[in-house]
């Protein structure tokens, strides 16, 4: 038996969940339905798994190999939550939840005690910001809506601004003054915005990733100084881009994305970018490299999503999570993750910071390719909001399903106000 039968064979055994096969074309139909925002209010919430691309420059070195997959930790040597007193907050789930390089900012939320059905919409407008190396709490200005989750608007922090896309609103949170404000919306309409900022220039970036590059959907820009609105010439270089997304890098700002027609059903990625003059567009990756929640690790831009290799059997295709290096154009793949479970966000938004991204119930460090499986704080306990920075991992609030029902599409929960914690620099 080889090593890397030997390391999946001791995953199935230690972790007794069922391998999932997952197919790039099925994810990129499903994120395009669900993302739409009327199928959204229609049908219910659901979490994008998404399929976009990068590339890479001509280069004189050549791309570094692929990096192996480090065998996962064993079970007794995973990482240990600890608990916290409750929340000076009801209890609650999916709250917006941030790191703002000191604190973790807990806001909104749901509070229903049901969960199914038609989506749920954000119901809870208080919050409060906690300090894990203190364990304390201080309370927040309320937002002017409710707010929730990712999955409901896309958030960046822009210096000690904090600006949210939710739906049609846009806010922005000064953390110093402890206000909140109203923005403008952006003069051409996004049904689902993708963000990144230069905080130096006080700048946020957005599009909508679902409108292809070709079809007058330039790259807009917030200024935060005085709340307006411009755009950044349109890229006219070819094949143009779909599935977008926008990565503010040292390099400058890099457009992630994919064909609008593909050459064949193997995803060739693509990425674009914008130096403060002109866009330029990197040389394609090798096929089947691509990813989804990209971010800027202060080194690469990386998926934050990634797969085990045994997900990726199903019709031929190749379908691996990868990186890109946009001060030399270098491409590269990610490891494989080690393999599936009810881990924590096994489903959902990665949790990211620098090099570091929580994903597939993994956390992967960027810097090491190591890969450490962190289960839920408590195995009946979903739904939480989930902060990663300044070496701690953390979950606030969450739901847990009542015992004994049957499945059905509406069921009876709980909602919590948990503080789960993992100091991360200490394991």
């Amino acid at each position: 038996m080889s090593v890397d039968e030997q390391v999946r064979e001791l995953l199935r055994s230690a972790t007794p969940y069922p391998e999932v096969a997952i197919d790039p074309e099925d994810v990129r139909r499903a994120a395009r339905r669900r993302r739409s925002r009327r199928v959204v209010l229609a049908t219910g919430l659901a979490v994008v798994v998404g399929a976009v691309g990068i590339g890479a420059w001509n280069n004189v070195d050549p791309p570094r190999p692929p990096n192996p997959t480090p065998a996962p930790m064993p079970t007794e040597q995973l990482m240990t939550w600890q608990q916290l007193p409750d929340m000076p907050l009801s209890p609650r789930y999916d709250s917006l939840t941030v790191w703002t390089g000191s604190e973790a900012l807990v806001i909104g939320g749901i509070q229903r005690d049901f969960s199914g059905g038609p989506a749920p919409m954000p119901e809870l407008s208080d919050g409060a910001a906690f300090d894990p190396g203190t364990a304390t709490w201080r309370s927040i200005a309320e937002a002017p809506h409710a707010l929730a989750s990712r999955s409901y608007g896309p958030h960046v922090l822009v210096g000690d601004t904090l600006v949210v896309a939710e739906w049609d609103a846009w806010l922005a949170y000064d953390i110093g003054e402890d206000e909140w404000r109203t923005l403008p919306a952006p003069p051409l309409d996004m049904a689902q915005e993708t963000l990144t900022a230069d905080p130096e220039a006080n700048v946020v970036y957005a599009l909508d990733p679902y409108v292809v590059e070709a079809d007058h959907a330039p790259v807009q820009v917030l200024d935060l100084d005085d709340d307006s609105w411009s755009s950044l010439p349109p890229s006219d270089l070819e094949p143009r881009l779909d599935q977008r997304t926008v990565v503010f890098t040292d390099a400058g700002l890099v457009v992630m994305g994919d064909d609008t027609v593909g050459r064949d059903r193997t995803p060739v990625e693509h990425a674009e970018l914008w130096d403060g003059r002109a866009w330029t567009r990197f040389d394609d990756s090798e096929p089947g490299v691509n990813g989804s929640s990209w971010f800027w690790t202060g080194e690469r831009v990386i998926s934050g999503y990634r797969l085990a290799e045994h997900s990726d059997q199903r019709g031929g295709r190749r379908w691996r999570a990868g990186a890109l290096d946009p001060e030399t154009g270098v491409w590269s793949v990610l490891p494989w993750a080690p393999g599936d479970g009810a881990r924590l966000l096994a489903d959902g938004w990665p949790a990211t910071s620098g090099a570091q991204a929580l994903s597939g119930g993994y956390l992967y460090d960027d810097t090491d390719g190591r890969s450490e499986p962190i289960r839920r704080p408590d195995e009946e306990l979903q739904s939480g909001g989930v902060v990663l920075g300044g070496g701690w991992l953390m979950s606030f609030g969450g739901l847990r399903a009542e015992p004994g029902q049957e499945p059905s599409r509406v069921t009876r929960v709980d909602p919590a106000g948990d503080v789960w914690v993992i100091r991360l620099d200490l394991q």
